[in-house]
Formats: structure tokens, sequence, C-alpha cells
């Protein structure tokens, strides 16, 4: 039975272009509400689908007022930075054909695909990881030749890391104003929660604040993060880490042992960066309670769990966002 998260990848990669109220329409048409998929709710199975697709390096979303829509990327064989061991994910599109080409090429120049289910991840919006191992990435770029596909030297998860911007860089970049609050519905974020509050949060002498406003008819959410009495539009995946770096407060948790990189469900990284972690293994993050807070605890948080991490690339990540802790990781 193909799996909803393989049918929307098919599905996207036929059209290559989708309206975002397409690709509403096809998660819709793919969640199985009596199932529940653990729990969830469309719209929580829209938002892992958009997770999912992103940091898999299937799809580009563009949520600018005006665009709002879904572009699948060219297929592409993705590098791991893994040691020891020369393995590449397939990232982009994908057509039902797509595993058995890849199988023919690998068999053709003498590696090896391995298919991985990844039902349990993403609220089951994540699709297939296929991996191609072989002896050297010679290897490698010749079953890439034969698909005729691309399959850069340098591993993705590097280069999204070293490229992204840096919290800093992204903050001077924006359009910053000097305007009335608006009068709409407005919640404050709150480091202490990890969440936007309902009434303002006491700020004292931050001078970095987060709002989110409701527009009082179409209900669209607008976020803008204030500081120094000015105001700028603000992507609010940026913006939570900017109040978290203006209030000193690492969130992000990192094992060494492990490679794993543990990062707050309510505070989820900047799309390039969540890319970064996830090209490190090719799997989707998977979801973790923290086994430190009691069972009940209104405290207790769930982390999207990323795995294979090389300390050198969450270093990167964590320095991007100022959440780089001054403690040797564990």
């Amino acid at each position: 039975m193909l799996e909803a998260a393989d049918a929307l990848l098919y599905a996207l990669t036929g059209r290559r272009v989708v309206s975002w109220q397409g690709f509403r329409a096809l998660v819709d048409g793919l969640f199985d509400s009596s199932a529940e998929k653990g729990g969830s709710t469309i719209l929580q199975a829209r938002r892992a689908a958009v997770s999912a697709l992103a940091s898999l390096g299937h799809a580009e979303f563009d949520f600018r007022a005006r665009s709002r829509r879904v572009c699948i990327a060219e297929p592409v064989l993705a590098h791991l930075p893994a040691p020891g061991i020369s393995c590449a994910v397939l990232c982009g599109g994908r057509s039902p054909s797509s595993e058995l080409e890849l199988r023919v090429a690998a068999k053709r120049v003498g590696a090896v695909m391995l298919v991985r289910d990844q039902t349990s991840r993403s609220y089951g919006f994540a699709p297939s990881r296929i991996e191609l191992r072989a002896a050297s990435r010679k290897t490698l770029f010749a079953a890439a030749v034969e698909l005729g596909i691309e399959c850069p030297d340098t591993p993705p998860a590097w280069s999204l890391a070293s490229l992204s911007d840096r919290l800093e860089s992204y903050l001077d970049a924006l359009e910053w104003r000097a305007e009335p609050e608006l009068s709409w519905t407005r919640q404050d974020f709150a480091s202490s929660a990890l969440a936007f509050c309902d009434r303002p949060v006491d700020h004292g002498g931050q001078r970095v604040r987060l709002s989110r406003y409701e527009h009082p008819v179409s209900r669209q959410l607008h976020h803008r993060l204030w500081r120094n009495g000015r105001f700028a539009e603000v992507d609010v995946l940026w913006g939570r880490y900017a109040v978290l770096a203006s209030d000193g407060i690492v969130v992000i948790q990192f094992d060494n042992r492990t490679g794993t990189v543990d990062v707050p469900r309510k505070v989820p990284l900047p799309r390039v960066l969540a890319r970064a972690l996830t090209l490190c293994s090719g799997m989707a993050p998977e979801r973790r309670a923290d086994p430190s807070a009691p069972l009940g605890s209104e405290h207790r948080l769930t982390f999207d769990s990323y795995s294979d991490v090389p300390i050198e690339i969450y270093h990167l990540v964590a320095s991007k966002i100022g959440q780089l802790s001054s403690k040797v990781p564990k």
C-alpha cells in the first residue's frame, strides 16, 4: 500500500509547481481523520508535511503573501557527511518509477540501494528515505550520471550550514520602521514558556520583543519584531530565536556521544538550518519527549531530534542563531 507521504511527493512532482490551496487539498485528501494519525489534526498534518518536505530537500515553500506556492526541487543525490563511508540520499522530485531507476543505476555502477520507511515520523508525511552506498564517491557520481541528475561534491549539510544567514545579518537586512502599535489582537512571545502569550509580556529593559497580531477580518497572522522603539515584519522562525538570543537563553541540546541535536518543537529552526541538520542523516527528525520532566507536567517539552550530526555542523548551526552554549557538550 502506497504511504501518504510518498503519494504526496509523487503528486507534487507531477505538477512541479502547486498553489498553497492545491497543496492543502492534496494533504487533506491523504489525511485519514478516522485513524487520527497518532492523534494529530489536519492542521498538524499540513504543518508536518511542509516541515518534512522542506527539511528533506524535496520542496521549496514560498509563503510570501501574494505567491504562497510550493515548488518541487530537481532530483539530486545528496552526499551525507558520514565519516568512513560514501553514501547519498535522493532528494527533490520523485515519481513511482524513481526507486526502480535508481536500483538499476546502482547495480550498473556497483553501489547498493537501501530504502527506509519513515511513516513513524512527521505524522506520516516524511517520504521514504532512498539511499545509495558505495566504496567511493566516484561510484556515487557514476550513478548520478546514469540517472542524469546532479551529485554535488560537498555534502549539502555543510553547504547549507555554512551559507545560511546569521541572526545578526538577517535582522540587519530587515526594514525597520517607527510606527504606532496595531489595534489588532496581540500576543507576545515569552522565552520562558517558548510560546505566544495572550497578555503582553513584561519585557522590562529587554530591547527585543516578538509580537503576533491577528487581522480582525481575514484572521491572518502578522509577526513584528520590535527593538529600540522600531519594528520589522519578520519570519517567525527567525523572530523566536532573536528573542531567545536577546534573553541569553539556549534551548538547543547536543549529545556529542550520539551526534544528536534536540530542538524544542515549540521553536522550530529556520528552514535552511533545519535542512542542514536533516541532511546529516537523510532522516526526518524524530519526535522525542523530555525525559527529565515529570509525566503530565505543563512544562514537559517535546523535541525534534536530528541524528548523525557532526559536532562541527552543530557548532555552525547553533552559532548562526545565537544558540551555541558555552557549556561543554555532554
